[in-house]
């Protein structure tokens, strides 16, 4: 068994043995060969794959094997080859339709391998195989994808070998991305360079290769059932399961997708409605007299996807019934005005309409916008053609249009205009078909009815636009608007936040009377006053009891009035007053007496403005200190009523100070000191000044506990006797100043 690699691939080679083996990437691939002369074959095999995967790159080299047959060949250099790849080349996405603008996410490589090799005359033929596993997870129509691989493979018939003949090569790279929902238009045909009879199929895929070698599963990669099997299994091959019964191998994309080839041009078509990823195979038998010489297979994955249009016929419609199949209709109006909506008009040079009028007349228009007069009931057909002259960028659109028979709402009501009751309202609309089916009505309140003639009652008064919408069997619908002024008489309801309470007393009237929204209140209070707030808020300031009248009158005049008898109770309150002695207490004299003057009081409540308090009527206190104190008084009334007053009790901190006029200081502790005695308690300052008959300062002190001891600022030698003058000056509390004046008079 001969492996046969060239060595300028080696490194290359080297390199990828690097990388996982195990390949979600392979997306198709197909072989072809052309005869040199003499038993020698040049072979072609192309593989896709899908350069955005995150799968292994193309196998570098690749295992392909020829087999005889179904034998495998032995005892021959050229059984299991070992082939370099030559080309690797990006293919861009490109779909048939130049108006359409694929995804730009779309990646396929293609990387081409190349090989010659002796065929000496075998009448059963050879296989060309090469296999490799795996398939996309993501692909949609077959049976676990990512489990299973592909075989790529082309037959070779004795007939052809003797004919040195050339197999069929497909013209065209396969279309990576299909659009959905947009026609599928691919020309799939194969050249043939000695012109033999070419015959189209859909067909099945091969399968081949397995896990085997990878993700902890048993085995080598080149065993059979392997990612790279080497050598290739022989044939038969098996074939992939599509998902049925919606996928199968003549219906890939679906069976909504109606895709066909056709068997002698190889033209390719369809209508894809699913996206996703789909595997196609395409197999081409060549044919000469008759007599089978290859079959070519191409194993590839469509992607089918959204495309954006840039150009897309289309109207302002009011359904879609398929692609580009548009319903409009029209209720008693023959006269239709048709909307172009089809947009980009950069991209649009000319528009054409057609209308068969069912009359013999055709109606025809080039305007981007018709209007079309039709001459009676009935469904009528045409279409709109978008750029009609472009052959690859055009759209064209089917529109159906049905005039059906008009259709009119309308409706009556009646109620008590100033009673509270629901409205009866009656259908009286009208259909040309003879059916209505649906009935919507709002009431411009928040509320809905689908009945025919419902009864409502609104929630609050007010003006209500009430509109009834009718549809009837052909889907036409209309509605009718009439403004209901519900202004009826008001159910009166009034509550209290309290209906008694001492004088002045303010009472919040609660008016709960329904309906009452936009309409006129009228308050007389009782007392002489009145209003013509909703809820009035009002004091009575003299005790009493009083009625209460309302009258509330709605926007169209209906009238509600109640009299409320003995509805508000106002009460007697007390008046608190006291007075107290002395009216100058200080801390000579702390004690205050009281004497309660209120009237209408039964209790009573003292609060002295220390933290104590007493309940007597006339009660006395002996204040602890001094101070400004505010005494409040508060007084019961039989009712239950209060009233408090307040005054200020001032303690007011005083002193006293009494000087002798004369004084002897001999040393004999009997009078020995010329000072004040006294109260020293209420004073702030103090200064005593002693001067000599020449008005000389012989002595001053700041302390009124320190006297004169009769020498000079009691330090200095003894003065002699005679009579000295002092000034005392004393600030009190609350700086009040104080002054004395007079003699001393120094004896010895």
């Amino acid at each position: 068994m001969n492996r046969l690699l060239s060595t300028g691939w080696v490194l290359f080679a080297l390199f990828f043995c690097l990388s996982p083996n195990y390949a979600a990437h392979i997306v198709g691939g197909e072989f072809s060969y052309e005869c040199l002369g003499g038993n020698n074959y040049r072979f072609t095999m192309k593989i896709y794959r899908d350069c955005a995967s995150l799968g292994a790159p193309f196998d570098a080299p690749a295992a392909i094997t020829i087999y005889a047959g179904d034998n495998l060949v032995y005892g021959s250099e050229f059984v299991d080859l070992d082939v370099p790849f030559s080309t690797i080349t990006n293919i861009p996405p490109i779909v048939s339709n130049p108006c359409l603008i694929p995804p730009s996410n779309v990646c396929v490589e293609e990387g081409i391998y190349q090989f010659e090799e002796n065929l000496p005359f075998n009448p059963e033929g050879y296989h060309i195989s090469y296999q490799r596993c795996c398939r996309n997870n993501t692909i949609n129509n077959i049976t676990t994808p990512g489990d299973v691989g592909a075989t790529y493979t082309i037959f070779i018939s004795g007939e052809a070998l003797q004919n040195c003949n050339n197999s069929p090569v497909f013209s065209n790279f396969p279309p990576i991305v299909i659009c959905n929902n947009e026609f599928i238009e691919f020309d799939h045909s194969a050249t043939d360079s000695e012109g033999d009879s070419l015959v189209y199929e859909l067909c099945t895929p091969l399968v081949g290769g397995g896990l085997a070698g990878v993700d902890n599963n048993p085995g080598e990669q080149t065993d059979p059932n392997g990612v790279r099997p080497d050598p290739a299994t022989p044939p038969a091959y098996g074939t992939v399961n599509f998902i049925g019964p919606n996928f199968s191998f003549d219906q890939p994309l679906g069976q909504g997708a109606n895709m066909s080839i056709d068997p002698m041009t190889g033209f390719l078509d369809g209508f894809p409605l699913i996206t996703g990823q789909f595997v196609v195979g395409i197999c081409v038998r060549e044919y000469r007299d008759g007599i089978l010489l290859t079959e070519t297979r191409r194993d590839f994955q469509f992607n089918v996807t959204n495309c954006e249009r840039q150009i897309v016929a289309d109207i302002m419609k009011d359904s879609t019934v398929g692609p580009r199949d548009y319903v409009l209709n029209s209720c008693g109006n023959n006269t239709i005005t048709f909307i172009n909506q089809s947009g980009l008009a950069q991209f649009i040079d000319e528009y054409y309409w057609e209308f068969d009028l069912q009359n013999g007349d055709i109606f025809s228009s080039e305007d981007e916008d018709v209007t079309v007069t039709f001459p009676d009931i009935g469904t009528y057909q045409g279409f709109l053609l978008v750029n009609p002259d472009s052959p690859s960028c055009s759209d064209s659109a089917n529109i159906f249009v049905n005039i059906f028979p008009e259709i009119l709402a309308d409706y009556t009501f009646s109620f008590d205009s100033c009673e509270v009751s629901p409205i009866d309202f009656v259908d009286m609309s009208f259909s040309g078909s003879g059916t209505i089916t649906d009935w919507f009505w709002d009431f411009d309140d928040g509320q809905t009815s689908t009945e025919q003639s419902p009864t409502h009652l609104f929630s609050e008064a007010g003006s209500f636009n009430v509109t009834l919408q009718v549809t009837d069997i052909n889907d036409c619908v209309d509605e009718f608007t009439q403004v209901i002024d519900w202004f009826p008489e008001s159910e009166i309801l009034v509550d209290l936040a309290e209906d008694s309470g001492c004088a002045p007393f303010t009472v919040e009237f609660i008016n709960n009377s329904f309906p009452i929204n936009g309409y006129t209140t009228e308050w007389d209070l009782g007392d002489g006053t009145s209003s013509t707030d909703a809820s009035p808020i009002h004091t009575y300031d003299t005790p009493g009891v009083y009625d209460v009248f309302l009258r509330i009158i709605s926007p169209i005049g209906c009238v509600s009035e109640q009299f409320f008898p003995n509805l508000v109770t106002v009460l007697e309150p007390p008046l608190a007053a006291f007075e107290c002695a002395p009216n100058d207490p200080s801390n000579f004299e702390p004690e205050v007496s009281f004497f309660d003057q209120s009237i209408n009081a039964i209790a009573w409540e003292w609060d002295f403005g220390t933290g104590d308090f007493s309940n007597s009527q006339n009660p006395v206190y002996s204040y602890p200190d001094t101070g400004m104190f505010v005494v409040e008084l508060t007084v019961t009334h039989p009712s239950g009523c209060r009233d408090s007053t307040t005054k200020i009790v001032d303690v007011e901190p005083k002193f006293t100070y009494f000087l002798p006029n004369a004084f002897t200081p001999n040393f004999d502790d009997l009078n020995d000191t010329f000072m004040g005695a006294g109260d020293f308690f209420g004073m702030e300052a103090f200064e005593m000044t002693i001067f000599n008959r020449w008005g000389e300062q012989v002595f001053i002190s700041n302390d009124p506990n320190i006297g004169w001891n009769g020498r000079k600022n009691n330090t200095g030698r003894q003065l002699q006797m005679g009579v000295y003058v002092y000034l005392v000056k004393i600030v009190g509390n609350r700086g009040k100043n104080f002054e004395y004046k007079g003699f001393a008079t120094l004896v010895r």
